[in-house]
């Protein structure tokens, strides 16, 4: 058993001892808390988002690592937005989430399972559509996540679900094969960034046969950015495939490693780079040829891949579960301790000055339990002010995006002659500014309920809200150039320029001409040949002169012609830019409302929960005193005892809590994780053999 599935196992165990006693000496909130914590822990998946570029190999992976050939459909040019998540389900069922207008004859079912955490309906977060949720089969994937099948989304699909009993997703991984970025619509590449945030682990894509681009040396940032995965080495893992179509790979994983070392700002040593070939794993599968497994080198991957990933989850999933128990167990003993202090106590006069202190501390989360409590005013104000600056913050960064497009962008011939790229670009900053507006309001959320638990004594945990979804990519007619009618430089006009340059032209040389030539014939034949040469010299000086000028003429007035076709061009990219920018500002303004209002109501049910819970013990301290009071004639040091066998397994748990936060965050535990893989697999490609559960 893994050192994961070992904690996970003792702390479920754990939950079940503390939250009977929780019950049995009627801390029913606490019992609750401890409960829901339970459940979090006993249903806890791993989200790995498989992600990169357009046409890379992403489903063959995720198919290979199955285990499952044709899974997913891996032979199309195109795909749609889709967003689809794999996981384990003991009996097999393939459902895609349909947003709808009208109600349709057949049933809906309201989507189950996944859609509880933000899959079903609009991944970016924004209010949902009415869905339906369709049962289809294996074969009818195609016909939803390809674009030959489903052109530009027309069956308004929304989400695919796969839940089937495949033994590689027992043990708690999901895998969510999300759509390629940098394809011919950049909304996939708004719909992979706005799901990120949702997933605990990303699994990056890259294709031996194709350099890494800078889109994705980009997008690897900004999805790390995005996912808050940029603090573990094991939230990252970089995968080099199609090593079986190019004959070294060598030089082209030396440069991916450099690519990834200046996008994620890590040392090479702390990369998980693995080179592969899926389509000979496939091959593996269907053969059984040894030759095959040898080439694919996933055993190389699924040793690297699961000892990761089984870190990870430990990381991830464990935390809550310990903060949980910490608290509730802590709660259980502070009227066990308020008890022994009071039977210690020497007279009636110490207990009542104990009563007396937790009567004052009862007042005081009576007084913070109110509806009108002092506290729920200023977090309004605060979380006003968080708002206020998170719209400051963001239309101070949105107007430096734009000023940027039009002050540098535009003036790059690479955007001005390809605006698709562009629109990529000013997509990417803006979803940097989203990245930061994030970091922004988490940071602002942590402030708040420090504030608070220093002026209420209360330890509180983190409660989760969603992020704010990138901004959408509306269709955008990003056409460039000019019409002939609209050409700032027109053809007459060229002409007058060509002929004025010339004329002058003409002249000068008409009065240099006869200059040079009166001189000329003054040399030769004094007196008769001034006259004559004058009149020569002027002639010849007026045609050179003119030909000269209206060269000048011509070049002078091409090259205004062209400065003002950029200037026009760059003038309509500006007007064809302005939904884009508007719909990013309207975006940005309602996610930034609708996210503090939903950090408030966080915040809020946070704070109303332990200050119950915090009364909840308070009164069964008082409840102890009083009890105290009644058994003074009592022996007081057998019940003292009592008291102590009482504290004795409470105080345990919360050692042994310790223990187990300080063994989840011990490093260097790869042998323990090597020896489970959480996707099965015997370590020869097997699938039929789950090495850890």
């Amino acid at each position: 058993m893994s050192r994961y599935q070992s904690l996970r196992s003792e702390l479920l165990a754990l939950f079940d001892t503390v939250t009977a006693t929780a019950e049995a000496t009627g801390a029913a909130h606490t019992a609750a808390r401890l409960d829901a914590a339970r459940r979090r822990l006993s249903e806890g998946r791993l989200t790995v988002a498989v992600c990169g570029e357009f046409k890379r190999g992403k489903s063959t992976l995720l198919n290979a690592l199955l285990g499952e050939p044709g899974l997913l459909p891996t032979d199309t040019v195109l795909t749609t937005r889709l967003v689809t998540t794999v996981e384990y389900g003991v009996t097999e069922e393939i459902a895609v989430v349909l947003e709808v207008e009208e109600p349709e004859d057949e049933p809906a079912v309201a989507p189950e399972g996944p859609g509880g955490d933000g899959l079903s309906g609009d991944p970016g977060g924004r209010a949902e559509p009415r869905t339906v949720r369709r049962i289809i089969s294996r074969s009818e994937i195609k016909d939803y996540v390809t674009e030959a099948n489903n052109p530009h989304n027309a069956r308004r699909a929304l989400h695919l679900e796969i839940r089937t009993p495949n033994p590689r997703l027992e043990a708690g991984i999901r895998w969510v094969d999300t759509p390629g970025v940098g394809g011919m619509y950049e909304e996939h590449t708004a719909v992979a960034l706005a799901f990120l945030p949702q997933a605990d682990a990303l699994l990056f894509v890259a294709d031996a046969t194709q350099p890494l681009t800078r889109h994705e040396s980009d997008f690897i940032r900004t999805a790390s950015d995005a996912a808050k995965v940029d603090d573990d080495t094991d939230a990252q893992i970089f995968v080099l495939t199609k090593t079986d179509l190019v004959g070294s790979y060598d030089q082209v994983l030396a440069a991916l490693t450099d690519k990834v070392v200046k996008a994620t700002g890590r040392p090479a040593g702390e990369l998980t780079i693995v080179p592969v070939s899926a389509q000979a794993r496939l091959d593996h599968l269907a053969d059984g040829d040894t030759a095959d497994w040898e080439l694919s080198n996933f055993a190389a991957l699924e040793a690297a891949l699961w000892a990761a990933l089984n870190r990870r989850r430990t990381k991830v999933l464990l935390g809550d579960a310990l903060t949980a128990l910490g608290s509730g167990t802590q709660a259980l003993i502070d009227p066990v301790d308020a008890a022994i202090d009071s039977q210690r106590r020497a007279t009636k006069a110490e207990l009542g000055k104990l009563r007396d202190d937790y009567l004052v501390r009862q007042g005081r989360l009576e007084q913070l339990g109110k509806s009108n409590s002092l506290w729920r005013s200023e977090l309004t104000a605060a979380m006003t002010t968080v708002r206020t600056d998170l719209r400051g913050q963001a239309s101070a960064g949105l107007d430096q995006i734009w000023l940027t497009a039009y002050a540098d962008y535009l003036y790059k011939k690479e955007y001005l002659k390809n605006p698709d790229a562009l629109v990529r670009q000013i997509s990417l900053d803006a979803a940097g500014l989203v990245a930061t507006l994030n970091e922004t309001a988490g940071r602002e959320a942590a402030r708040i309920l420090g504030e608070f638990t220093l002026s209420s004594g209360l330890s509180l945990g983190s409660p989760r809200f969603t992020r704010l979804p990138d901004p959408p990519v509306p269709p955008v007619d990003v056409r460039t150039g000019v019409g002939q009618d609209e050409r700032p430089h027109s053809l007459g006009r060229r002409v007058r320029e060509v002929t004025v340059v010339a004329g002058a032209g003409g002249v000068v040389g008409a009065g240099t001409g006869a200059g040079v030539g009166a001189l000329l014939g003054t040399l030769f034949l004094p007196g008769a040949g001034t006259a004559v040469g004058a009149q020569f010299g002027a002639w010849a000086g007026s045609i050179v002169g003119a030909l000269f000028g209206a060269g000048v003429g011509h070049r002078h007035s091409a090259d205004e012609a062209a400065k003002q076709e950029r200037e026009a061009e760059r003038g309509s990219l500006k007007e064809t830019l302005t939904p884009l920018r508007k719909s990013q500002e309207t975006h940005l303004r309602a996610s930034v409302d609708a996210l503090v209002a939903e950090m408030s109501t966080a915040v809020v049910t946070e704070l109303e929960s332990r200050i119950t819970q915090e009364r909840e013990s308070v009164n069964a301290s008082l409840a102890r005193i009083r009890e105290t009071y009644e058994a003074q004639e009592q022996d007081a040091e057998q019940r003292v005892q009592r008291l102590q066998n009482e504290r004795v397994p409470l105080q345990r748990t919360l050692n042994r809590l310790q223990d187990i936060g300080a063994e989840a965050a011990r490093p260097g535990a790869d042998r323990e994780d090597r020896d489970e893989h959480p996707g099965g697999g015997d370590g020869n490609g097997d699938a039929g053999e789950e090495a850890g559960s």
